[in-house]
């Protein structure tokens, strides 16, 4: 039998009787398809800043929240990062974003995107 990918499995589902008689079929809302958590996301996304040589333990994260208001600040905000806008359009994702625990230092926070479905990196965004 061939395996599809997950992500074919997940956005319609058939059932099919032993006669080969179509008995169900649906899709599935983007809520039925979100398979990442919000804990395996932050999980995933603390893996990644490891990964980039950030000390976890000097930085604060927040889930959605700060790039929302990233976003509603400034509504022309993924102009400045076109790679990053290019691969999360279309995308359910979380928007994991850290920032130095300590108020005087400036820069050096980033907003990690997780794909909700696949638990993918989408994209990193640095500000420094």
């Amino acid at each position: 039998m061939r395996r599809l990918p997950m992500k074919t499995l997940t956005e319609f589902m058939i059932l099919i009787s032993i006669t080969g008689n179509i008995i169900f079929s649906t899709w599935l809302s983007g809520a039925e398809r979100e398979t990442i958590t919000e804990q395996q996301a932050i999980m995933i996304a603390n893996q990644e800043v490891k990964r980039l040589g950030r000390a976890l333990d000097r930085l604060e994260m927040d889930v959605d929240r700060t790039w929302e208001l990233f976003r509603n600040r400034n509504p022309r905000l993924l102009e400045h990062y076109p790679n990053a806008a290019a691969r999360i359009r279309g995308r359910m994702y979380w928007a994991i974003t850290y920032g130095p625990k300590d108020p005087m230092i400036r820069g050096g926070g980033l907003t990690i995107f997780v794909d909700k479905e696949t638990g993918n990196i989408l994209a990193v965004i640095r500000y420094e």
